[in-house]
């Protein structure tokens, strides 16, 4: 059976802003994650983690690398958070600083139902609190400061407005302020 590639869903697309439901275990679960792995191997590197409901599927379950995430929970956040530069595959072209805790403990199941309660330290920590923002309906530009947040409301404005993430130019950004846009 070949597995589909599913269009990933862009700002402002609903099911970007919405809580996804639990999942239950069954076998559409596996046919979910198959296409997930799909799609961001298609990403071509652009993505590290894929959710759900950036393909339209409002159910929590994300990928990172090759681990599958299915109801994950965030159990403790350890020590102090950490700024850093988040980007993110339904919002192209915008980054921005985000404050992420280093050091976490996570619980989920994976693809085969196994539970895991892990610690997560540095890239993964940050990694698993992005999608899972993504599973509980928020996006990066939620946790941007002022200055990117402003920016980053330009460039969200224009997407609403029905430009592509191509229209996106520095020209085009640096006429709403836009000056996190990274060029191509």
């Amino acid at each position: 059976m070949k597995v589909k590639q599913l269009p990933i869903h862009l700002f402002p697309s609903k099911s970007l802003t919405k809580r996804c439901t639990q999942v239950k275990r069954d076998y559409a679960v596996l046919e979910l994650v198959a296409k997930l792995r799909k799609t961001l191997k298609e990403t071509k590197g652009k993505g590290l983690g894929i959710a759900a409901c950036q393909v339209g599927i409002l159910k929590r379950v994300f990928i990172h690398g090759d681990k599958v995430f299915i109801n994950p929970v965030l159990m403790q956040k350890k020590g102090a958070e950490r700024r850093g530069y988040e980007s993110c595959l339904s919002l192209p072209n915008i980054e921005g600083r985000v404050n992420r805790h280093q050091k976490i403990v996570v619980e989920y199941y994976d693809e085969n139902w196994d539970k895991h309660v892990e610690k997560l330290r540095k890239f993964d920590a940050i990694i698993f609190q992005h999608e899972l923002d993504h599973l509980n309906g928020k996006i990066i530009t939620q946790h941007f400061d002022k200055k990117d947040s402003d920016i980053a409301r330009s460039l969200m404005q224009l997407l609403s407005d029905g430009h592509t993430p191509l229209d996106l130019t520095y020209d085009t950004c640096y006429q709403h302020g836009g000056t996190i846009f990274k060029s191509k």
